[in-house]
């Protein structure tokens, strides 16, 4: 019978394992939850995904920075206000969803996750695209939407491989001239932005 189906326990020992204590978050919330979680840390090791939304998580459990072929992390809907520095291990990521956090910065470990080709911190806080992320040359997809963003930074040219941006409801006043080189781009979403200006004459190319 497989663990995730037992109902009660009078005991459950997990020892001689990798697997560290849950999250403060997790444990507080009663068996089934830490349950539940190492159940995800475990079939992650063999499905390359990892889906830890809605667990009302205010951090990055340091468990999963010691899954090294991680491909797919999901931690939305959580109350993360900071990515920590670990995720700099996770050098498979193909997908990182932080969607629906209370994250004011991205951390520049992400830099090392140059495998990356999808990136979601929509319904976040942040205030600005660092220029580190531009290391992530296989990005086919950067979600920021209902952020507190002020501008498109003049590196944003720089991920050659973008297919699809979405920067809707932020703080932008301006579009660099920057987005009109991005060559693969199919789709763009800058609507509710309070913009200054017309865009540039370079985006009528895309």
């Amino acid at each position: 019978k497989s663990l995730i189906e037992i109902q009660c326990f009078a005991e459950l020992t997990i020892t001689n394992c990798n697997l560290g204590s849950p999250p403060q978050d997790v444990a507080m919330r009663g068996f089934r939850e830490i349950k539940e979680y190492f159940m995800k840390i475990v079939a992650a090791e063999d499905t390359c995904m990892l889906d830890l939304s809605k667990h009302s998580l205010f951090e990055l459990p340091p468990d999963v920075t010691e899954l090294m072929y991680l491909k797919h992390l999901m931690l939305g809907g959580n109350l993360i206000a900071e990515l920590a520095d670990g995720i700099k291990f996770l050098t498979n990521l193909v997908s990182l969803e932080c969607e629906e956090n209370n994250l004011q910065n991205i951390p520049e470990g992400l830099s090392c996750c140059t495998a990356l080709e999808i990136l979601n911190f929509s319904s976040n806080q942040l205030q600005k695209i660092p220029s580190f992320l531009t290391s992530l040359n296989r990005l086919r997809v950067l979600l920021l939407q209902n952020n507190c963003l002020v501008d498109i930074p003049f590196y944003i040219a720089t991920f050659q491989a973008l297919e699809l941006l979405n920067m809707d409801s932020n703080k932008i006043k301006h579009v660099p001239s920057e987005v009109g080189y991005l060559k693969h781009l199919v789709e763009l979403h800058l609507s509710n932005n309070p913009f200054r200006q017309a865009c540039p004459v370079s985006m009528c190319s895309l």
